[in-house]
C-alpha cells in the first residue's frame, strides 16, 4: 500500500484536488473558494467566518469542510480566517486569459499592489510570473493578510504561493555571496567588548552591553 502523499510530503494528490473544485459550470460564473483541507482535526475557523454559509455546518469538529457553491460568493474571508493556510479563492472570469487567485501571506514585507511577482506552485516551483492585484492586510487579534494575483488563467488550479520579485533578486544575491565565501558583516551587530570566545567581562551582561546599576546593585532587567 502506497503512502498517503499528503502525509509524506505535505502536497494533496490530484484526486483530493479535484475533490476540492467545483464543477465547470460553477466556474464560469465567478469567484469560488478552494479548500485544500484533507485531513480530519479539531479546526473549524473557517466555517464560523462564513456569513453566507457557504461552508456547510460540521457534524463533528474533525469534519473535513464541505462547501455549498450555491452560496460562496468568494469573498475570501475565510482565507484569512484558516490557521492552516489551506484555503483559496479563484476567479477564472477576470479575462479570457488572465484569472486571479487569493492566497494567505504571512511573509513581510507584504507586496504592494502592482508589484510583479513569481507565481509558485504547491511545491515551491516557479510556474511564471504574475501580479499583485490586491493585497488585504491581516486583521488582529487574528487573521492572515490575503494577496490576490493575476495569473495565467490556465494556472488557476496550480499556483497557491507566491514570491515578490526583488526579493527573489535579494535571496538568488545571497545564495550567490555565500557560494563565493563572501559573508556580509553589519558593523552595527558587533558587540562592543571584544574578548576572547567564550569570556564575557565582568561589567556586563552575556549579550555584551553594560549592566545598569541602581540602588548600588548590578540589574540586568533595569
Amino acid at each position: 500500500m502506497k503512502p498517503d502523499k499528503l502525509l509524506t510530503t505535505g502536497i494533496p494528490s490530484r484526486q483530493q484536488i479535484e475533490s476540492a473544485t467545483p464543477p465547470e459550470s460553477r466556474r464560469k460564473q465567478g469567484a469560488f473558494v478552494v479548500i485544500e483541507c484533507f485531513q480530519e482535526i479539531p479546526c473549524d475557523p473557517c466555517y464560523h467566518s462564513c456569513r453566507f454559509g457557504a461552508i456547510k455546518p460540521f457534524g463533528s469538529l474533525n469534519d473535513i469542510p464541505q462547501v455549498d457553491w450555491d452560496k460562496c460568493t468568494g469573498c475570501g474571508v475565510c482565507v484569512a480566517a484558516c490557521p492552516g493556510l489551506a484555503i483559496f479563492v479563484v476567479d477564472e472570469t477576470l479575462s479570457d486569459t488572465q484569472c486571479l487567485i487569493a492566497m494567505p501571506y504571512e511573509f513581510l514585507p507584504l507586496p504592494q499592489k502592482g508589484d510583479p511577482v513569481y507565481l509558485l506552485d504547491r511545491s515551491g516551483n516557479k510556474l511564471g510570473q504574475g501580479v499583485a492585484y490586491r493585497v488585504v492586510p491581516g486583521k488582529k487579534p487574528q487573521g492572515t493578510p490575503v494577496v490576490w494575483v493575476s495569473a495565467p488563467k490556465q494556472l488557476s488550479m496550480e499556483v497557491r504561493n507566491l514570491l515578490p520579485m526583488g526579493e527573489a533578486h535579494e535571496l538568488d544575491q545571497a545564495a550567490g555571496a555565500q557560494e563565493s565565501g563572501q559573508v556580509a558583516v553589519d558593523d552595527k551587530t558587533q558587540p562592543d567588548h571584544h574578548v576572547p570566545s567564550g569570556k564575557i567581562p565582568a561589567d556586563a551582561t552575556p549579550t555584551g552591553e553594560p549592566l545598569a546599576e541602581k540602588g548600588g546593585m548590578n540589574c540586568v532587567s533595569c
